[in-house]
């Protein structure tokens, strides 16, 4: 279908499919649009094979800034940078604060009726990596989630399954 109307968004509306899941699944199949950045993988097998940061950030196409970064191991989320030590430095506000650290009580599940936190941090990598709330569930193996309405934060539907 893409090959013939030459666009994902045409594809899906031909179809009757929402524009964004026809442009997930054309990404999952590799058709249309850029392919997938080398990112910070590629990044570390130049650094170990010894190449120098700045030709190592040049071959990947990434910025020196950006690589010096991930050596240190600081993320970038939102405009914002988090390093290894908790530091955040938020550059929409200007604020740097430090991240809490989590009570051993909030990584132990209350019930299996409740989502765990480690179960919402994987939700959240989840879904920002693309993931559909099926593909989650099964990977959490449990009842099938479904978008809460009011919060936009996938809630379990039933009792666990597991």
């Amino acid at each position: 279908m893409f090959e013939r109307l030459g666009s994902k968004a045409a594809a899906a509306a031909e179809l009757g499919f929402n524009p964004r899941t026809a442009a997930r699944w054309g990404r999952v199949k590799g058709v249309g649009g850029r392919a997938p950045h080398p990112g910070p993988d590629e990044y570390s097998k130049l650094r170990a094979s010894g190449v120098h940061r700045a030709e190592a950030a040049r071959r990947i196409g990434v910025n020196s800034r950006t690589a010096q970064d991930w050596d240190l191991g600081i993320r970038h989320v939102s405009n914002k940078r988090i390093r290894p030590d908790g530091r955040v430095i938020d550059y929409t506000s200007g604020m740097a604060t430090l991240l809490p650290a989590v009570p051993a009580a909030l990584e132990q599940p209350i019930n299996a009726r409740y989502l765990s936190l480690s179960e919402r941090e994987t939700i959240r990598d989840m879904l920002a990596s693309g993931s559909s709330l099926r593909t989650i569930s099964a990977a959490l193996r449990r009842a099938r989630l479904r978008p809460c309405e009011w919060c936009g934060f996938p809630l379990l539907s039933v009792a666990s399954s597991t």
